[in-house]
């Protein structure tokens, strides 16, 4: 293996950033022709909409259609935030001194392991630098990884120990003495392994779950819900609630992924109210699920109250932490809290509600915070 081979966490952090970087005027010129706006117009209109609270670059303001005064008041339309402001308004907010322990993923499990939180099961880290891991087995070469492997059969869920948007997340799905059979990939060797989706990288290895019967005949893979939470001396506040559902060949929920859908859902009740996909210049509303009969629209989650008591309890843990997200699953015996999040991205529940996050609610409460951002 070459050291020129990009690596599976390299990339997907060029899919990501692709996604993030497709030329405005191709969006614009597309608009233009859907909507029947000049695209003078359209490109003036989102000028002054700039200026406003939400700062939307161009290529969101496409995406969420805004040009189009028909689905759209003025007031809605100020609601919408730009991504590029969310780092910014967490640090106005909140303060990073727990950063390590939400993102520090197998600090994280371990803090919550610690806590009675049901979380997936770690069974070692992959990591060949010389940290320590106590209590946990570590994997540090091709020969560790084979001898593990040889002792533990089953399939394994893999995800980077730092990093976000599940990027370089691999499942193991079998091994024998010579090969390893990546899911959706080929076969190859432990040292090629390494080599391609490891390299300097730390991985926590986890059991796979097994998703709730709900998810029959939708997907193998493991969909979450996210409970947005942002936390004051009252409690926990979720003003909003959505489900990242992995379809197709994706093996982790994030939306970037090709196929995945986002729901929003009543935060009272777990009810689907909506199914998002993505097209290529922005978002579209779906009946059902694409090539299938279902049609989640209506349907409630299993174990609603359940996975809203476990949310508050793992939100006011991280009570510092005061705008933040947990991503939680839903398995037959109840829901897994699968990460905890500094901050949570202003998109998603945007794009699966078909509003801005910039609530009423919202807004205050980033006020109170300390945020004059919006």
């Amino acid at each position: 293996m070459t050291q020129s081979v990009k690596t599976a966490f390299q990339q997907d952090i060029e899919t990501i950033n692709q996604a993030k970087d497709m030329p405005s005027t191709e969006m614009l010129a597309n608009a233009a022709k859907s909507s029947g706006i000049n695209p003078i117009k359209i490109t003036i209109d989102h000028a002054k909409l700039k200026r406003g609270r939400g700062k939307l670059r161009l290529a969101e303001y496409l995406r969420y259609g805004l040009y189009d005064r028909t689905k759209f008041t003025d007031d809605e339309r100020e609601r919408f935030i730009s991504a590029f402001i969310h780092w910014p308004i967490f640090d106005d907010t909140t303060s990073r001194e727990w950063w390590a322990v939400t993102e520090d993923k197998w600090l994280s499990g371990t803090f919550l392991e610690a806590c009675d939180i049901p979380v997936p099961e770690t069974v070692a880290i992959i990591d060949r630098s010389a940290r320590l891991y106590p209590k946990t087995t570590v994997i540090n070469d091709a020969a560790a990884l084979k001898a593990f492997l040889s002792k533990n059969s089953g399939q394994f869920f893999a995800k980077s120990q730092r990093s976000m948007w599940s990027a370089g997340a691999f499942v193991i799905e079998s091994a024998d003495a010579e090969l390893i059979q990546i899911r959706g990939g080929d076969a190859v060797s432990y040292s090629d392994f390494f080599d391609i989706y490891i390299s300097t990288g730390a991985f926590v290895l986890q059991k796979l779950i097994k998703p709730h019967s709900f998810f029959d005949g939708i997907t193998d893979a493991t969909a979450t819900v996210r409970l947005i939470n942002m936390v004051n001396d009252d409690g926990v506040f979720n003003p909003f609630a959505v489900l990242k559902l992995p379809l197709g060949t994706s093996i982790a929920d994030n939306f970037w992924r090709s196929d995945n859908l986002v729901c929003a859902l009543d935060v009272d009740t777990g009810e689907i109210l909506t199914l998002v996909g993505k097209t290529d210049m922005g978002y579209e509303n779906l009946d059902s699920i694409p090539n299938t009969d279902h049609n989640l629209i209506g349907q409630n989650l299993p174990f609603w109250n359940d996975i809203k008591a476990l949310n508050e309890t793992v939100a006011l843990m991280h009570h510092e932490i005061k705008y933040g997200s947990t991503d939680i699953a839903i398995t037959e015996n109840g829901p897994v809290v699968v990460e905890v999040n500094c901050g949570s991205a202003f998109e998603l529940p945007q794009i699966a509600y078909g509003k801005g996050f910039l609530t009423d609610e919202v807004t205050a409460f980033f006020r109170e915070a300390g945020s004059k951002r919006v």
